[in-house]
């Protein structure tokens, strides 16, 4: 019977190991791979007023800060506008999304919690022109750097915070949120909704307030498909 060595079990020792810690670290970093799929999703949610599935995004923890549906629609509408107006598409409805991790999550050598950053870019257009000028209008605005914190729960990654206080859109949002009537044309009641009587000439009517018409409309649509 042919005896190994104590220097070879110390080498086959040592490769073992280093394999367990190769597949560790491919299993964590597939996982932190997740992170900007499930926060992209987050926001294009918001994007398109699917406010039920904006609320599944969310951590247990951070469901508590929305009291009802009605203050989570105001709040990301808000927030929908503040982030296009500081990304100048407020007219240009033709853009990208681009999330991107600040730092890695480690299983039991780190937070659960990853930050990451958010910057919409307006696609280019076809001709050399427009494309080059899109070029350096696509890098004006500066990304909004750990704008989301996800945490890690059950599994899965959920929408923790998003750090608006101390952010580049912060001034923004906030002037939004004092001069913005989020559902200026209805009223939701308990068991659907009341439309506010409006004249509305679409001639005169600004893209924001374009916005804020659009997202009652949806609203409404939301209600009644329920």
């Amino acid at each position: 019977m042919l005896k190994v060595s104590f220097p070879k079990k110390i080498i086959i020792a040592s490769a073992c190991i280093c394999l367990i810690l190769i597949l560790f670290y491919v299993s964590a970093l597939g996982v932190n791979n997740n992170v900007p799929d499930n926060t992209k999703d987050f926001i294009q949610n918001i994007l398109s007023s699917n406010y039920s599935a904006v609320m599944q995004s969310y951590s247990e923890q951070a469901k508590i800060n929305y009291k009802s549906l009605n203050e989570t629609m105001k709040f990301h509408f808000i927030l929908e506008l503040a982030m296009l107006e500081y990304f100048d598409l407020m007219e240009n409805p033709d853009y990208s999304i681009e999330i991107e991790r600040e730092n890695t999550w480690i299983p039991y050598l780190t937070s659960n919690e990853v930050k990451v950053s958010v910057k919409f870019v307006p696609k280019e257009k076809t001709t050399f022109g427009l494309s080059f000028l899109n070029f350096f209008k696509k890098n004006k605005q500066k990304s909004l750097k750990k704008f989301i914190t996800v945490v890690r729960e059950d599994e899965k990654w959920k929408i923790n915070k998003i750090n608006i206080e101390g952010s580049e859109i912060e001034s923004i949002f906030k002037r939004l949120q004092s001069n913005i009537i989020a559902d200026k044309y209805l009223s939701i009641t308990p068991k659907g909704f009341v439309l506010k009587e409006a004249d509305i000439d679409l001639t005169k009517v600004s893209s924001l307030e374009k916005k804020v018409l659009v997202h009652n409309l949806q609203t409404v649509i939301g209600i009644i498909e329920k």
